[in-house]
Formats: structure tokens, sequence, C-alpha cells
């Protein structure tokens, strides 16, 4: 469902039962594909619905948030090809629907939910929130130095300039324009 590269070229993604399609296996996981490709490699089968996933700055932590919107996990990241440690890193605040995540340069965990967007701080207590109208179903960032914030939603296509913002307060409650 969402995926996300490792420099070194790995690729790590979810597969949760999503849209209505039959299961084909009787867990949703978390998997692996060597940088050179190869044989999948299942490394965690114990989230329900799986879905938006990021690595930690120093790419040591793998963050995987499920679509029941109940909470973020964080599992340390072993040899570059294993996982350990699973714990819950931040609770999702009732936010429904947890989708797409990114994390920046600074280690902040950025989700997109049913409500919008919510940041985390490395440490997982939640900075703020960004309004969006409609589902937002996923997020990344561009632009110049990484300071655009694009937001998906079902129909639409948002974008936030955080150039301009320092500190996880101006992060809140902003409203990004559509594009």
């Amino acid at each position: 469902n969402d995926l996300t590269v490792k420099s070194d070229g790995a690729i790590f993604f979810t597969d949760p039962p999503w849209g209505g399609n039959p299961r084909e296996l009787n867990f949703d996981g978390v998997y692996r594909i060597p940088p050179k490709g190869g044989e999948t490699q299942l490394l965690a089968s114990s989230i329900s619905y799986p879905n938006g996933i990021a690595f930690s700055p120093d790419e040591s932590k793998l963050y995987v948030d499920d679509s029941n919107g109940k909470h973020i996990y964080v599992f340390d990241v072993i040899d570059d090809s294993a996982l350990a440690n699973k714990r819950v890193f931040a609770n999702l605040d009732g936010t429904q629907g947890a989708d797409g995540m990114k994390v920046d340069d600074e280690g902040n965990v950025w989700v997109a939910a049913s409500v919008g967007v919510t940041v985390y701080s490395p440490d997982g207590n939640r900075i703020g929130s960004i309004n969006v109208p409609g589902t937002v179903t996923n997020l990344n960032f561009g632009g110049e130095n990484g300071k655009m914030l694009y937001i998906c939603g079902f129909n639409d296509l948002y974008r936030m300039d955080l150039t301009d913002h320092s500190g996880a307060d101006t992060k809140t409650e902003k409203h990004p324009k559509t594009i």
C-alpha cells in the first residue's frame, strides 16, 4: 500500500487488506525487498492494517501507522534488514483513517488522516495539526530545500509553504492552498 526506500535501495512496504479485496494471507504485513531485488522478506505481521511507513532521518527506526487510526508504531532497524522492539510511538488521539506518513529532517512525524495532517515530535508528543477540507490520503515534502508540503486528498491536491515557519507551534492550525 505505502512504501519507503532506504538509502541502500531496499524497499520497505506495507500490505493491509485494502479496497474490500479478499485476503490472500491471514495477516497484514510489513515487508522488505533487498536493494538489488531478490526474495521479499516479511518483517512484521503484528499490526492490524499497517499503512503509512517512514524511516527516521538516520534510518535507525521505522515508523508504521495503522489505518484503524489508533497508533503509530516504531521499530528499531537491525542490520539494515530486520525489525525489532516494536512499541507504540504515539497514540493518534482518536484520529480515524491514518494513512500516509513522512518524517522531516528534524525527526518530526507527519501523518495524513481523515481529519487532516497531524505532526508528532521525535519523542512521540503531538505538536499540532493542519486542517484540510476532506479526507487526506498522503503527503510529501518537495520544492526548494524540501520546505513545501504537498497534501493529497481524494479529489484535491494542496500545498503549504513551510519556509517561513520556524518552530513546531507555527505548523499548527495553518491552512494549505488548493493547487
